[in-house]
């Protein structure tokens, strides 16, 4: 099985997102926002990982923070020159896949639109995988941002037709909620599609409507008494049974990915190294991240473990 090769860019993410790894590790550490030159530095280090280090054959993920909201048109020309390298490499089957996560929190879409284009041209958006996350609570920062995000969803899969993108949705207690009275949806959802008139917006709507994949994914808590909208096993449970009536097939689908046990290498630019660093987390002896044993309020279980019994308890 391939590995999937992380390259956590730079800290410059637009979501407001109070259970985000990312921003509760910048809390911790004040120096983690790049200068300019230090982004610079990390875009030709990340090249320099790609052509000495890598093990070809294998999948890439590109992370920020944010990696298509960039001003500086220094920055944007080095990632520029990165995305055609991969691309090159992608097309000498050097690179297997190419995983993206972007926030769509930005106005201008010039540049995602020139890397969509650019893979569309050369035959290579079924070998993109791409990512970005859809949180009930904190996810936006006032109505503007969040209609910003359904116009620029909205955007990319209506004119990119072969791009398939997956909306990652943690379940915190409210999106728990949400999912199970067929509300899905945060603040201003219905709004935007007012002209609809639609009393109820089921996931299943919300999937169909936006053409993408929802993965819904656990609420690892950050800290241990800091965790109020963390769900009790009992609640994911619930939302996932919900999820699959509507979308017969799904918990299966579900639990296999979540399950898999493909070797994923973090690799996040470091200041001080002025290089990027391992820092992968730990595995359980189960085979899974420990970070999953921290997904439930009522249980320290593996959540990909205790999703798999769901399945078989659901099958027999």
């Amino acid at each position: 099985m391939q590995s999937v090769y992380e390259f956590l860019l730079w800290n410059n993410c637009g979501n407001n997102c109070t259970f985000c790894h990312q921003r509760n590790h910048e809390r911790k550490i004040d120096d983690k926002i790049l200068t300019l030159n230090q982004q610079i530095d990390s875009i030709e280090k990340c090249k320099s990982f790609l052509n000495k280090q890598f093990k070809e054959g294998n999948h890439i993920l590109l992370v920020g923070g944010e990696i298509f909201d960039i001003v500086n048109e220094d920055v944007k020309k080095e990632f520029i020159a990165l995305i055609k390298e991969i691309k090159d490499k992608l097309c000498l089957n050097k690179i297997d896949l190419l995983y993206i996560n972007t926030n769509l929190l930005y106005k201008d879409i010039g540049l995602l639109d020139w890397f969509l284009a650019l893979f569309e041209a050369n035959g290579l958006l079924p070998r993109l995988k791409f990512a970005t996350s859809y949180d009930i609570l904190g996810r936006f920062t006032s109505k503007e941002h969040e209609l910003l995000f359904y116009h620029n969803l909205k955007y990319i899969t209506d004119t990119y037709k072969d791009l398939k993108v997956v909306v990652n949705t943690v379940l915190t207690n409210e999106a728990c909620k949400r999912i199970c009275e067929d509300k899905f949806g945060a603040d201003y959802l219905l709004e935007y599609l007012k002209e609809q008139d639609k009393d109820t917006f089921t996931i299943k709507d919300w999937i169909e409507y936006f053409r993408v994949d929802i993965n819904t994914i656990p609420y690892i808590r950050l800290d241990d008494d800091k965790a109020p909208q963390m769900p009790k096993k009992s609640t994911v449970f619930e939302t996932l049974l919900h999820i699959d009536n509507l979308m017969p097939g799904y918990l299966k689908s579900y639990g296999d990915n979540i399950a898999l046990k493909q070797p994923k290498l973090l690799y996040e630019y470091n200041k001080k190294e002025k290089d990027f660093v391992y820092c992968s987390s730990k595995l359980g002896e189960c085979g899974h991240s420990v970070n999953f044993t921290r997904c439930f309020a009522d249980s320290d279980r593996c959540y990909p473990c205790e999703i798999q019994k769901l399945i078989k308890y659901k099958t027999n």
